[in-house]
């Protein structure tokens, strides 16, 4: 029974210790406020929201940004152009490890494609930080991207909420936008075509990793042994 009890006692331990960084830490935004280029306003075209950006800081110098177009009211919304995603950092980061895919047909994207843009003014959204860059337009676009911000200069960020800031318009996030009906090819073309932001806040969310995760069910999985084996036997 004592070797029993300092089994949980060990286990427990370690579960407290590792439940203080063992969770994942990200903050999504929403993109839904466009400039009239997107948001034409004409035949209910497009009021967005046009797409989701989720920061996921992987440590207090390295966060993902991954950005996903979205679909709604029949068009959904492509990323790209010259200045196709931008995010302004809380402090200074580089921008790296650019990836990206179309889940539609026919269109050129290719892993090349995408550049450092470096800082840039996002159309009369002000002025963000870091951006990414595309080759060409609407054929080369993607409906998911993501990259890796790696602070400099002293920069840390202790929690996800740390990793942005607003630039000097009150805005974290921003993406150039097409939108095409949701059949479109790489060979339609768009229906409009403009920048968007975030209109609010992020929404943070904190969930167990798997390390925290496999803890739990081991700590649980002795606690059902120990009490298999005190029960005592029914007696006839």
């Amino acid at each position: 029974m004592r070797h029993h009890l300092s089994l949980v006692f060990a286990l427990t331990l370690l579960l407290a210790m590792c439940t203080a960084t063992a969770w994942a830490d990200t903050e999504v935004f929403t993109i839904d406020t466009a400039n009239s280029g997107l948001n034409t306003g004409s035949g209910g075209c497009c009021t967005g929201p046009y797409a989701t950006v989720t920061i996921d800081r992987t440590s207090t110098t390295t966060a993902q940004v991954t950005i996903d177009a979205l679909t709604n009211g029949g068009f959904v919304y492509l990323i790209g152009s010259g200045q196709g995603a931008a995010v302004n950092v809380n402090g200074t980061a580089t921008s790296s490890g650019f990836s990206g895919s179309n889940s539609l047909s026919g269109f050129s994207f290719t892993a090349g494609d995408l550049s450092d843009g470096g800082s840039s003014g996002m159309d009369g959204f002000g002025t963000f930080s870091n951006s990414v860059s595309f080759f060409d337009g609407f054929s080369h676009t993607v409906t998911h991207l993501t990259w890796t911000l790696t602070a400099t200069g002293g920069t840390t960020w202790a929690t996800v909420a740390d990793v942005l800031a607003n630039n000097s318009d009150g805005y974290q996030v921003a993406y150039h936008g097409f939108s095409c009906a949701v059949t479109c090819t790489g060979s339609t073309g768009a229906t409009s075509t403009g920048f968007a932001v975030n209109g609010g806040g992020g929404v943070i969310q904190s969930v167990p990793e798997p390390a925290t995760i496999s803890l739990l069910s081991a700590l649980g999985l002795v606690a059902i042994v120990i009490r298999s084996k005190n029960r005592k036997p029914a007696q006839d």
